[in-house]
């Protein structure tokens, strides 16, 4: 029924609770496609260990060229009809793919399913406002870009999504982008198939608190996916909830560039297709002079996260 591909990279510390979370599924109808993306930690051994004598646990290790490549690989070698993703530091509860497979028998003709899911912050579980109804129990959603929009919170990640094996061709991840490359395959999934079954209850954990965190990698427009959007431009003509949503997630992401003082031409060229979105913050924030930004950014920062800082 599942094939289930967790990408690994350096997370000796994580990965045994999120194999833990598979192995004690109470849906067992799984294969888990491990694969190592050239960890240098103990992640290989902690592995190697955990999936002995377990007939449906493999291990596939490769030469580190990123999540994205190490998802591809997954999917190469997947068997089964849904294709399930976990990051290797986020966990399920116990009945995820139970429920999961529930959806999937009363919305059969879906090609995508997901849950809700909760962040765990700072040890704290924290429950993202999704923009959905608590009187919504499961269902079709056919809204993603409004609702994402509406509320800055994706209904989509890497750890509650499942996708049917015949809509994923051999490269469903651009290899290239190392920064928003799960957003990038969940638009094009979207804008192709409109709607998906949607589970509104928080089964999955995604563990902002792990080791190695993707949001530590380096600023490259090369490579963040907010500098490849101009590929959806046809869309964002017909759609006008998807332009909405882009014209945010470049306010939104491009910040960190312009303060960095990074490309600032790009930054410039891409702030000027934004049509949605200009309010009085945007506008102080990217028009007043970049010195002054950053202290008062600097100073927001500190303020907001007084307790949790130690001087």
């Amino acid at each position: 029924m599942f094939s289930i591909v967790i990408p690994l990279y350096n997370k000796e510390e994580s990965i045994t609770r999120t194999l833990n979370s598979v192995y004690n599924q109470l849906y067992k109808d799984f294969e888990v496609i491990i694969v190592n993306d050239g960890s240098k930690d103990k992640s290989r051994v902690i592995v190697e260990e955990f999936i002995f004598g377990k007939s449906n646990f493999f291990l596939f290790n490769t030469p580190n060229n990123g999540v994205s490549s190490a998802r591809n690989k997954g999917l190469s070698l997947a068997k089964n009809n849904y294709i399930c993703f976990l990051d290797a530091d986020d966990t399920w509860a116990e009945d995820y793919l139970l429920k999961i497979n529930d959806l999937i028998f009363s919305y059969p003709k879906m090609k995508i399913y997901a849950s809700g899911y909760s962040k765990i912050i700072s040890k704290k579980i924290v429950r993202p406002n999704l923009g959905i109804s608590s009187e919504f129990k499961s269902g079709l959603i056919c809204n993603y870009f409004k609702l994402f929009h509406s509320t800055s919170e994706t209904l989509l990640t890497s750890s509650s999504i499942v996708i049917e094996r015949g809509i994923c061709d051999s490269n469903l991840f651009n290899e290239k982008l190392k920064i928003g490359e799960d957003l990038d395959v969940w638009f094009k999934l979207i804008l192709k198939h409109k709607c998906f079954g949607f589970i509104n209850e928080n089964l999955v954990f995604y563990n902002f608190d792990a080791e190695n965190r993707s949001i530590n990698l380096k600023l490259n427009p090369e490579n963040d996916f907010v500098f490849d959007l101009e590929k959806f431009s046809k869309y964002e003509l017909i759609n006008q909830d998807f332009k909405k949503l882009l014209d945010l997630l470049r306010l939104q992401k491009l910040k960190v560039y312009h303060l960095a003082g990074i490309d600032d031409m790009k930054v410039k060229n891409i702030l000027s297709l934004i049509e949605y979105n200009w309010n009085l913050k945007w506008k102080a924030f990217y028009y007043s002079p970049v010195i002054f930004t950053r202290f008062f950014y600097s100073l927001y920062f500190k303020i907001k996260h007084k307790g949790e800082l130690k001087i």
